[in-house]
């Protein structure tokens, strides 16, 4: 089934709309804009990562199916992915496992040191059960509850963290 095949949307056109004319009445942009957080100097030195769950998960979508034996042994290990630079910085090698945290939490995982992700950023996959995963937890436990502006859906990528090896 294909709810929007013909349309239907819940705008004033019935159409997708990117340009929203009335966000205007609301004083907000008519075209999504990214609004960053602003954190505490002394947040930014305590945590001076920028945490990205992201799904890339190959076997289970989010968490449904994610506690299903077989895909979680295709998965295999969950991964955080660092910059070189910040894993020098850390003492920490690829392989090693780490414990990723903040004042939410914190996630144990294994290091991965890729060319994927940008310096200052530790990005690691969404999906995984906490109750499945070395420690009992997983990303939800370093992100906030703050919704975006627009839609309302969660500000996943708005946490910032720390990493140490174990």
């Amino acid at each position: 089934m294909l709810p929007h095949a013909k349309g239907f949307f819940a705008t004033p056109s019935g159409k997708c709309e990117f340009f929203v004319k009335a966000s205007e009445s609301n004083s907000m942009s008519p075209l999504p804009e990214y609004h960053p957080v602003a954190f505490a100097d002394e947040e930014l030195k305590k945590y001076p990562l920028q945490l990205l769950a992201i799904k890339f998960t190959r076997n289970f979508l989010n968490t449904s199916h994610a506690n299903v034996g077989h895909l979680l042994k295709k998965e295999g290990t969950p991964y955080l992915d660092l910059h070189n630079v910040d894993a020098k910085a850390r003492g920490i090698a690829d392989g090693d496992p780490v414990k990723v945290y903040n004042q939410r939490g914190q996630v144990i995982l294994a290091a991965r040191i890729v060319g994927k992700v940008r310096q200052s950023v530790a990005c690691m996959p969404q999906g995984f059960w906490s109750s499945l995963m070395k420690g009992g937890s997983s990303a939800n436990a370093l992100t906030s509850d703050l919704l975006t502006d627009m839609g309302d859906g969660s500000a996943l990528q708005e946490a910032r963290v720390e990493v140490t090896r174990l």
